[in-house]
């Protein structure tokens, strides 16, 4: 049974189709290959890290302008909106970042939580928090993201998680941790609408 009153999306790779150049990042921060970029900012001393995230988000706030939206995503968001399905986003990125997007494209999105709200994936803090400013069960939400870390951040905090993999034919390892793979929004609201009818 597939009923759900809550979905939550991450943002960059999911509803963003993202212009982040990582590899860029961690050579402009000085990051090590293999280190989560928000982990090792974390790990400095206070004064870098105010200089750290300074430059990460100015970095984020620009590559906004240059990101379009996966095909079909403002469309599934404004017939999710108009059935009734509360949306949110939770993403490591910056809230300021996610309302960027929200606002440039007219996104309907109740709520965002990023990465100045709660620890960011792989912790279910976000998703946990969302729910409970939502009033909305884990049981009766859904999350879709793009990675590992959403794919962890899911099953912590025990809400079911698709894996979304826009046109790939590149299946990563860790998608056999995902309840479903969906591969376009538009079937989103296939299962979602076929789910009800069975129901």
């Amino acid at each position: 049974m597939l009923q759900k009153k809550l979905i939550i999306f991450d943002l960059d790779g999911t509803l963003l189709d993202s212009k982040l150049d990582f590899p860029a990042i961690r050579r402009d921060l000085e990051i090590p290959e293999g280190k989560g970029i928000l982990e090792h900012i974390a790990e400095k001393p206070s004064h870098e890290q105010e200089m750290l995230r300074s430059k990460l988000l100015t970095i984020e706030l620009d590559a906004v302008d240059g990101s379009p939206l996966f095909m079909g995503v403002k469309e599934v968001l404004l017939e999710l909106s108009d059935r009734g399905f509360y949306l949110a986003i939770f993403t490591r990125n910056t809230r300021k970042a996610a309302e960027k997007v929200v606002r440039k494209f007219s996104l309907p999105i109740d709520l965002i939580v990023g990465r100045e709200d709660a620890l960011p994936k792989p912790s279910p803090d976000g998703l946990l928090l969302i729910g409970k400013k939502l009033k909305i069960a884990s049981c009766d939400t859904l999350f879709i993201g793009d990675y590992l870390y959403d794919l962890e951040a899911g099953r912590l905090a025990g809400v079911d998680t698709w894996l979304y993999l826009y046109e790939s034919e590149n299946i990563p390892d860790f998608a056999k941790n995902a309840s479903r793979i969906i591969f376009s929004f538009s079937e989103i609201c296939e299962i979602l609408r076929f789910k009800e009818e069975e129901d």
